[in-house]
């Protein structure tokens, strides 16, 4: 691959003036992306790289080097601006089977509109190439408002839960790479990072009617309602080390690796627990009733945690491109993310590997074809009771993009679905016959990409 030289005055006039207000207002009305605490690539970072289904890391130039692989910026043009923006988000999860009946089921809904990912890279004036980058973007944001009533068909439970979650995790990096001959390029960056998550779970369980062992003829209610709210924050210095290799025109190389340094971080979960039986009036009978069923009203756990999390995962990618012809790329890439440690198994995640696929056909020199397949596997812990496991995620991008000289213009569709596998991991009480309900979860996003070249 060529490295393009410096434009003309009147070239880079046309691109400031019709690109660097977009730029801009991205900037002003910056909002974060969606994903997960528990998966790693719900949402897939930079412009080009998006459409190509994350496989990256064996080219790593751009701004978007910073994240899949620091050394590739050492191939990257002399000036470059990029942003994707992330225009509108959806997220669809069927759940079949609740309140200890297989035919009960809800569905869940989400749209959001969303930003992105903005950076830019430049070459210093120097003999040996030196690239100086900078990326501002948002890994993880969820923003869940959802309330649940579910019945069971023979109306002897009922349930509303209430949940409000809200995670971000942002990141200001830079980087810098240096080509150290013309086949090899060595480059590093420093992020700093600020992940923030906050929860609160309400639920009213209604049990009955049931017969009353003390007054025959007379019913009663189990009633359940509980309250949970969890929070915590962590910020740090994120460092990455990157290399990449082009031994020729058609083949090159990356490898890269990203640590977390912990440098504050805090927690605090509280839960008031009420259960009680009550009369078809739903007023309480006291602790005094020889029904057989624990009663306590507003008992409350806390707990404060100043060193939540002893460790946070680390990233290494291996990646290869391949360009057979002056207008095709294909594209491969291995992720493995390392397990972290935390005190709450809430916040506990697994090592797991994912894999990434992508292409990049180029017509006529003016319009770019790119397709992607990916893997975005869950990391959470099984044995966690009230929640998603074994979410795994099958993803597909399509993206497409109109080459108008040194400015870039994309459109790019990430798709993605649960693989069979996936369940909500209910109580013992609730489950039915021992089995957790089974979860169908889709996602859709659509993103408008801009870069330009100078």
């Amino acid at each position: 691959m060529k490295i393009k030289g410096t434009m003309q005055n009147k070239d880079c006039k046309k691109f400031f003036l019709t690109n660097i207000i977009i730029f801009c207002l991205h900037i002003l009305f910056h909002a974060p992306i969606y994903a997960d605490w528990w998966h790693n690539n719900s949402f897939i970072m930079g412009g080009r790289p998006a459409g190509m289904g994350g496989a990256y890391t064996g080219i790593g130039t751009g701004a978007a080097g910073i994240y899949y692989n620091p050394g590739g910026m050492g191939f990257s043009p002399d000036l470059q601006l990029s942003v994707s923006t992330t225009n509108y988000y959806t997220s669809t999860i069927k759940q079949q089977g609740y309140l200890s009946d297989s035919s009960t089921g809800f569905e869940l809904g989400d749209a959001d509109l969303l930003n992105g990912y903005f950076g830019g890279i430049f070459r210093l004036d120097t003999e040996t190439p030196i690239y100086l980058a900078f990326a501002i973007y948002n890994k993880d944001y969820v923003n869940i408002d959802n309330v649940v009533n579910s019945f069971s068909n023979d109306g002897k439970k009922s349930t509303r839960f209430v949940q409000k979650t809200n995670s971000t995790e942002n990141e200001y990096a830079f980087g810098a790479a240096v080509r150290i001959t013309p086949k090899w390029s060595i480059g590093a960056s420093i992020a700093f990072f600020d992940m923030k998550y906050s929860e609160v779970q309400n639920a009213n369980i209604v049990g009955g009617p049931f017969d009353d062992p003390d007054n025959p003829g007379s019913q009663l209610y189990t009633y359940e309602m509980w309250n949970y709210t969890s929070s915590f924050f962590v910020r740090g210095i994120e460092g990455g080390l990157g290399i990449a290799y082009r031994p020729n025109d058609y083949i090159s190389f990356g490898l890269s690796g990203k640590y977390k340094f912990i440098m504050a971080q805090d927690s605090d979960t509280t839960f008031v627990d009420n259960q009680v039986i009550t009369d078809t009036n739903f007023v309480p009978l006291g602790p005094d009733s020889t029904y057989p069923y624990d009663q306590f009203v507003n008992l409350t756990t806390t707990k404060e945690d100043k060193k939540p999390f002893g460790e946070l995962p680390y990233m290494i990618r291996l990646g290869m491109a391949l360009f057979p012809f002056e207008f095709q790329t294909f594209t491969a890439d291995i992720a493995y993310y390392s397990a972290n440690q935390a005190n709450n198994p809430f916040y506990q995640t697994k090592e797991v590997y994912d894999y990434f696929l992508g292409s990049e056909t180029v017509f006529f020199e003016k319009v770019a074809l790119r397709l992607g397949y990916f893997t975005n596997n869950w990391t959470g812990d099984p044995k966690v009771k009230d929640q998603f496991i074994n979410v795994n995620f099958i993803g597909y991008t399509v993206g497409i993009a109109y080459i108008n000289k040194n400015s870039t213009y994309g459109f790019t569709w990430m798709h993605q679905q649960s693989k069979p596998g996936a369940q909500y991991q209910l109580e013992e009480s609730l489950a039915s016959s021992g089995k957790n309900p089974s979860v169908t979860w889709t996602t859709n996003q659509f993103a408008l990409i801009i870069t330009g070249e100078m």
